[in-house]
C-alpha cells in the first residue's frame, strides 16, 4: 500500500467496532428460514423497518420471542476495545473521525451513548436514516462530505469486501478489516500510525 494524503478514517460499526450478531443469528435459524433473516436485514438496514417490527420479524424467523432475540443480540455484540483506543490516542487528534453503518433506525444507543458518540466521531452516517446502504457509492461519498473532506483522502475500514469496493468507487481507500492485528499493519503501511 502506498503512502497516501489522509484526514479521515472512517470505521464500520459491525463487524469491525462491534462484533456483528448478524451470522451468528442466521446459524440458529432453520434453513428454510435463513434467505428470510438475510432480507430481513438487508431491510432493516434500509430503515423499512421500525425497531419493533424488526425484532418481530427476527423472532418470527428464529421461532423466539421478542425478549430472546433481544437479549441473544445484546449478548452477541461486544465491542472492540483496542479499536477505541486507537481511535482516542493515536487518531482522533491528527483525523476526522467517522462511523458509516448499515444499522436500521433506533439501534445505535443500544450500542453508544451519546457521549462516547460525540466523543470518538465527527460524524456519524447511519443507512436506516439515509434511505441508503453500504456498498452503494453514494452513502460514502455522503460521509465524506458531511466530514467536509474529499473521498480521495478517506480511509474506509470495513468487514464485507462489498462495502470496500463500494468506497474505493466513490473514491476513498478502503481497508478489509479481517482483525485488529492486520487493521493496525495496514495503517502503519499507509503512515496512518507511526
Amino acid at each position: 500500500m502506498a503512502v497516501l494524503d489522509i484526514e479521515a478514517v472512517i470505521f464500520d460499526c459491525f463487524g469491525v467496532l462491534y462484533t456483528d450478531s448478524k451470522q451468528s443469528i442466521i446459524s440458529l435459524a432453520p434453513d428454510e428460514n435463513r434467505q428470510e433473516l438475510a432480507d430481513i436485514f438487508t431491510s432493516n438496514n434500509y430503515g423499512y423497518f421500525d425497531r419493533k417490527e424488526y425484532l418481530e420479524r427476527v423472532a418470527g424467523a428464529l421461532n423466539m420471542t421478542v425478549d430472546q432475540v433481544t437479549d441473544y443480540m445484546k449478548d452477541e455484540h461486544v465491542l472492540n476495545q483496542p479499536l477505541v483506543v486507537l481511535i482516542t490516542e493515536k487518531l482522533k487528534a491528527k483525523y476526522k473521525i467517522g462511523m458509516l453503518s448499515n444499522i436500521g433506525r433506533d439501534w445505535i444507543n443500544d450500542f453508544f451513548t451519546t457521549h462516547q458518540l460525540h466523543d470518538l466521531f465527527d460524524e456519524v452516517v447511519l443507512s436506516g436514516e439515509e434511505n441508503l446502504a453500504k456498498p452503494h457509492p453514494a452513502i460514502f461519498t455522503m460521509m465524506a462530505g458531511r466530514l467536509g473532506i474529499d473521498p480521495s483522502k478517506c480511509v474506509m475500514i470495513d468487514d464485507i469486501a462489498e462495502n470496500c469496493e463500494g468506497a474505493e468507487i466513490a473514491g476513498m481507500t478502503a481497508i478489509h478489516f479481517t482483525s485488529n492485528k492486520q487493521l493496525f499493519d495496514d495503517l502503519y503501511r499507509l503512515n496512518i500510525m507511526h
